[in-house]
């Protein structure tokens, strides 16, 4: 066998060097060309679950190969997005459960999602995408020409009852305060505890009390109120308020010992027939499926109106609605293909699944369309409704909710052993002026 020369061997090397390099570099292009954009999206579990989400995302990346979509979830999801953005490090979506997002919008947080409003939805070449929602629920994270919060979910509080129990005694859905007063009367009287009420969580009366606030007066003079007008408070409106409500606690129309349950509880005490009603947001049937006796039947109304009265000047259709809000992180890895995302989302189809398939409400008219029987009385008034909030936009003054909370606790609850309630509706309103004095001079002072 001839042998290789020193010439030959070297030049052997050279080829098998060439060839490996060559190799490397086609697997590291095979590496750029097939690599998958990730976009990273921090979500909040809470009572509308993970579903529209989930579905979207998994669509997507069908549709666009080179996608791949990571989704963090907690239901204190909010503690590590804080740290995520304080680190430099955004997301590039989150649904965030509790932060002060006024102020995030004020530092520089988010991205303004106004172009993507202003230009046509997913899949279509005419027409605003903004259009697609409903009516003025993007003011709460609207800023001068910017826009900061999308929209998704969309809920309102009202009444779920017992279809059963209402169908035994043969009561209508009251839309009257004064037939909601009777339905009541009826109910106790035949042994029937006629609501149940989260109240470990007073928040949710808190829904009832504004409701009649804006049936009593309007949405402007809550809007004032949330503002800490001076004068808003102590008023003979937020007066008479306060004594509806705390007229139903005199009259025993809640649940023994309502003070100290959770929404859970409450709401199962609602599930069990132990009770004929309970005052709960529109999320209610997707955060209690698993736990909904086969056969129950119930349905909705909204708060009762109280302009029968002569010197009401309220309106009887406004709503008090709320959106969990999605947001567009700046300086993201991937803010072009987030904001094609989150179109996608929210196009037609998708929307429309979720909301036949977990009895929710979202922010588009034409997803809610196909609202399960429960929600269509609902559907109905909010196509023709005046929209409220129960913040003030901008949220100028984040520890009212905490003091309103407080002394409506009180406003309802009576020492033990004692028939007299700690404060009374006029000691309420009175109360609430003086802490949004002090609250206006401590913001002009700062």
């Amino acid at each position: 066998m001839k042998k290789l020369s020193l010439s030959n061997i070297l030049l052997i090397l050279m080829l098998v060097f060439l060839v490996a390099i060559l190799y490397i570099d086609i697997f590291k292009f095979k590496k750029i060309i097939f690599k998958k954009h990730i976009i990273e999206v921090m979500y909040y579990y809470g009572g509308y679950g993970t579903e529209l989400l989930e579905t979207a995302a998994k669509q997507f990346e069908e549709i666009n190969k080179d996608v791949k979509i990571n989704i963090w979830v907690s239901p204190r999801i909010s503690d590590k997005i804080r740290l995520k953005l304080l680190a430099g490090e955004p997301p590039d979506i989150i649904y965030p459960g509790g932060l002060d997002l006024d102020q995030l919008i004020r530092d520089g947080y988010f991205s303004d999602l106004q172009p993507l409003l202003s230009a046509p939805s997913y899949g279509k070449d005419k027409g605003k995408w903004e259009d697609s929602f409903y009516k003025g629920i993007f003011e709460k994270y609207r800023v001068s020409d910017k826009t900061y919060g999308l929209p998704v979910y969309f809920d309102t509080f009202v009444f779920w009852y017992n279809k059963n129990i209402f169908k035994k005694y043969n009561i209508l859905p009251p839309k009257t305060w004064k037939e909601f007063d009777e339905a009541c009367s009826k109910l106790k009287s035949n042994g029937t505890v006629p609501i149940a009420l989260q109240g470990r969580y007073i928040g949710y009366l808190g829904g009832v009390f504004l409701g009649l606030l804006v049936r009593m007066e309007s949405t402007e003079f809550l809007e004032s109120a949330l503002r800490l007008d001076e004068g808003a408070w102590d008023t003979p409106s937020v007066i008479k308020v306060a004594g509806l409500i705390q007229y139903f606690f005199k009259k025993g129309y809640f649940q023994e010992g309502c003070l100290g349950m959770s929404h859970t509880e409450a709401q199962m005490e609602f599930l069990q027939g132990r009770a004929a009603m309970v005052f709960c947001g529109t999320w209610f049937p997707g955060e209690m499926k698993n736990v909904i006796p086969e056969g129950f039947e119930y349905s909705t109304f909204a708060i009762p109106s109280v302009k029968s009265d002569r010197d009401i000047k309220g309106d009887s259709t406004a709503m008090g609605v709320g959106a969990q809000y999605f947001f567009l992180c700046n300086n993201s890895k991937e803010p072009k293909l987030a904001g094609e995302f989150i179109k996608f989302m929210c196009s037609p189809g998708i929307m429309s699944s979720f909301v036949k398939n977990n009895e929710a409400l979202t922010s588009m008219p034409e997803a809610n369309k196909i609202t399960p029987k429960s929600l269509k009385g609902v559907v109905n008034v909010l196509d023709n409704a005046k929209f409220y909030s129960h913040t003030a936009k901008g949220n100028p003054y984040p520890g009212w909710d905490g003091i309103f909370n407080s002394y409506l606790t009180e406003l309802v609850t009576r020492p033990m052993g004692s028939n007299v309630y700690k404060i009374t509706p006029e000691e309420f309103a009175k109360e609430l002026e003086k802490k949004a004095e002090n609250l206006r001079k401590f913001k002009k002072s700062n």
